[in-house]
């Protein structure tokens, strides 16, 4: 009986394809690099339907792998979330004067929109939102809301770091809930808690977390 044994996998590169003999093995960081980009062309070329934080966190964590300058952009998105077009607006530092509010809203218009996801990287790696970062968020809310275009988020990525911005006014108002029931399922709860939001399993409180 023959014994499988294990071979590492060796990659090469070739620097000018029509000299063969100039092949030699790859270093990690080309190996690295040339798996952000077959994995950018695969989002790129397959639809993508952006229906929590959760996935749109993957997808921006791919977009902004090994960018070394400060990069915003916009994912427009049709009406079931899926994707349109991701488009990378201002490039520069993130401020309230880089940033024109017409120019995001005249985008989502050309790519009829009917809601957008912000992001902006950190190359530093600090994730923490400035205060202009708040700022420029919330004038992007007003812009598109006038146009009836919804923003579902902001992300600032940090290298494998991501932060959420709390926007103002996008979640929608709390429903009453029946505290003897899960707020996400409506299984009954054998120990109610008066007065709080209770989750009958992890599931369903993750559920709660990756909705918009």
């Amino acid at each position: 009986m023959n014994e499988q044994v294990a071979v590492p996998l060796q990659l090469f590169i070739c620097e000018d394809p029509a000299v063969m003999d100039n092949v030699r093995p790859a270093t990690p960081e080309q190996v690295i690099e040339a798996a952000k980009h077959q994995a950018a062309a695969y989002l790129a070329n397959r639809p993508l339907t952006v229906d929590s934080p959760f996935s749109a966190r993957d997808f921006l964590l791919i977009h902004f792998a090994g960018k070394e300058r400060e990069i915003f952009t916009c994912l427009f998105l049709d009406t079931k979330h899926f994707r349109i077009a991701v488009v990378d607006l201002f490039l520069g530092t993130i401020n309230e004067a880089a940033i024109y509010p017409r120019e995001v809203v005249k985008a989502a218009l050309k790519h009829n929109a009917a809601a957008v996801i912000l992001a902006h990287n950190h190359p530093s790696g600090s994730t923490k939102p400035s205060q202009a970062d708040m700022a420029i968020t919330e004038r992007l809310r007003e812009a598109l809301n006038l146009v009836d275009i919804r923003l579902l988020d902001h992300f600032v990525i940090g290298g494998s770091l991501v932060e959420r911005i709390e926007i103002a006014g996008l979640r929608p108002a709390r429903k009453k809930f029946d505290p003897e029931k899960c707020a996400i399922c409506g299984k009954p709860i054998t120990q109610p808690k008066r007065g709080r939001r209770i989750f009958c399993s992890p599931e369903c409180r993750r559920r709660r977390a990756e909705t918009w």
